[in-house]
């Protein structure tokens, strides 16, 4: 039975191709149609259950600067700890730069709670847009969240040009234009800084081998002496406050200085770096 019903299928739709051609436009049309309507997504909706702060000062400012700013933010977080929506709060301020703040949110069970952390990150980014000298957002991570620490979800452009100003100032045209025009992308971070004043020095590995001094040696002894070397995080009440190795006040005040630092040596001799 089955197999007579096909072949008379069969030689319907060869006996009129037209009608048969007209058939499966209309099938493939519909199919696009439905596809249109359907909502998109890369992957569905994930609730984790943790909320990130993230926020960046201007450049310059230091810890006190930014724990002020620490101090606002956890203040508009603070009512949704009394709703219980929030379990508590981890703020480091300084981790990576000192004009960094992050800040880790856990969430109560999603049985407890009637909003989703998407919703929840969503109006807390509304609300910390309206703190005045800091880029600050609120986000989620999922599965394609890809990254640790301080790093947030989304996508890095590239720009190429002729020198820095021009640059600069197209990225800052590009940051301007998402930020107003973005539905999906928000605070924008620019990595180059005109204001920051920046130091390149090479080293002569040869010569470093040669004189038995490891270059891990070398990196340390620079970032103690330049920008100060993080050490240790030392909890207080709480609080997590790095321990910061850094050189003495005026010991370097020009680049030259550098060269009259030393380096210890894999045999204990201490090596000056102009060597």
């Amino acid at each position: 039975m089955l197999a007579r019903s096909y072949a008379a299928l069969i030689r319907q739709a060869l006996n009129h191709p037209w009608v048969t051609a007209g058939i499966c436009v209309l099938a493939a049309g519909g199919a696009v149609f439905a596809g249109m309507a359907l909502d998109r997504e890369l992957t569905p909706e994930e609730d984790r259950g943790v909320v990130y702060v993230w926020a960046g000062g201007p450049d310059g400012v230091g810890l006190e600067y930014m724990d002020r700013q620490a101090d606002r933010i956890e203040a508009i977080l603070q009512p949704y700890i009394d709703r219980g929506e929030i379990e508590s709060l981890l703020t480091v301020v300084g981790r990576w730069d000192p004009n960094r703040i992050f800040i880790t949110a856990p969430l109560a069970p999603y049985t407890e709670r009637d909003r989703t952390q998407s919703q929840i990150a969503a109006e807390i980014s509304a609300s910390l847009s309206d703190i005045p000298g800091v880029r600050a957002s609120a986000f989620g991570r999922g599965g394609l969240s890809f990254g640790g620490g301080g790093q947030r979800s989304g996508i890095e452009v590239a720009l190429t040009g002729g020198d820095y100003p021009s640059i600069f100032e197209a990225a800052r045209t590009l940051a301007d234009r998402l930020d107003q025009e973005s539905d999906i992308l928000d605070n924008p971070e620019i990595s180059y800084e005109p204001t920051q004043p920046q130091l390149s020095i090479q080293i002569d590995r040869r010569r470093a081998a040669d004189l038995g001094v490891p270059l891990d040696q070398l990196a340390v002894t620079l970032r103690a002496m330049v920008d100060g070397e993080n050490l240790v995080d030392l909890n207080v009440n709480d609080r997590a406050i790095p321990i910061v190795l850094e050189s003495e006040t005026g010991a370097v005040r020009d680049p030259a200085d550098l060269r009259n630092l030393y380096v210890r040596a894999n045999s204990g001799e201490l090596i000056p770096l102009s060597a």
